[in-house]
């Protein structure tokens, strides 16, 4: 049936331009924030919100990168537990790099010592790379890494020690000889993730499940397409342990919003019908349950 939103006051988390907005809560009352600033120079930027009804409130924001460290773009946020999160960035799209910030206070937030990737090739800037938390110690994070022979998409494990050390397993390739953008991740429990991505190659909607063995590698299922048309802004989030969610785009032409259920038997996903939310041009910004 249908239903009503009602919302609060909106609060201001930035008196600046925020480019690449990213958020995920830390508890049922405090969410963790990333962005990036103005154009001319893509400071990366954080803070942490405490929510009261339906009101909000904002801590001290904490700058992302150190005056010596290239841009901060497109951030993403995975977090650990109620006082952790890891914040991950392509460094002016060189190479991926991430740091775990410890909340204090409440809404205080320090960080560790930043730890790159994919040394091997740049990481694509805008819409390439997403995060979840798995665990109090453990993350994954998906990219795709321009080279000049071959883009390449992959996931990497994070590993954190002593609070802000971060280690990384091998990286396990789920495309190769192409890219994927607009690509968004979900958990389903500790050692299970599905990923919904956008295949430039063909422009569809792609999902794919994956393992997480011995806590440090991924192992990818079968990628199965989930719209056999463009497909933009997609989002994805877990229903249950055996069950996704993902919305998208459907088209380049005023393309409607569009939704549609995965059910999760590794190593495939069998989709159902998708039931479009809005007629008229219909970009997605986030899902959450």
């Amino acid at each position: 049936t249908d239903s009503d939103l009602s919302f609060g006051t909106a609060a201001s988390f930035s008196s600046d331009v925020s480019n690449y907005v990213v958020a995920d809560f830390l508890d049922s009352t405090h969410v963790a924030i990333a962005w990036t600033g103005p154009s001319t120079a893509y400071l990366g930027k954080s803070v942490i919100g405490t929510i009261s009804g339906t009101s909000v409130s904002f801590g001290t924001v904490v700058d992302l990168n150190y005056a010596t460290t290239p841009q901060a773009m497109a951030p993403t946020v995975a977090v650990l537990d109620s006082t952790h999160f890891v914040v991950a960035d392509s460094a002016d799209g060189t190479f991926g790099r991430a740091r775990v910030g410890t909340v204090s206070g409440g809404n205080s937030i320090s960080y560790g010592t930043p730890a790159s990737f994919t040394a091997g090739g740049s990481v694509l800037s805008n819409g390439s790379m997403d995060s979840v938390g798995l665990d109090s110690t453990h993350f994954v994070l998906i990219y795709t890494s321009g080279e000049t022979e071959n883009n390449r998409s992959a996931g990497i494990v994070g590993t954190v020690s002593g609070g802000s050390t971060i280690s990384y397993g091998s990286e396990n390739v789920f495309l190769s000889g192409g890219a994927s953008t607009s690509q968004k991740i979900t958990k389903l429990d500790s050692t299970t993730i599905v990923i919904a991505y956008k295949d430039t190659n063909t422009g569809f909607g792609i999902a794919v499940v994956a393992n997480v063995l011995t806590g440090t590698s991924l192992s990818f299922g079968t990628n199965i397409t989930f719209n056999s048309a463009a497909t933009n802004d997609i989002d994805i989030t877990a229903l249950s342990a055996s069950k996704i969610f993902i919305a998208y785009e459907n088209g380049s032409i005023s393309p409607p919003g569009k939704g549609v259920v995965g059910t999760i038997s590794w190593p495939s996903i069998s989709f159902g019908t998708a039931v479009t939310f809005h007629s008229g041009s219909s970009g997605v910004s986030a899902l959450a349950v």
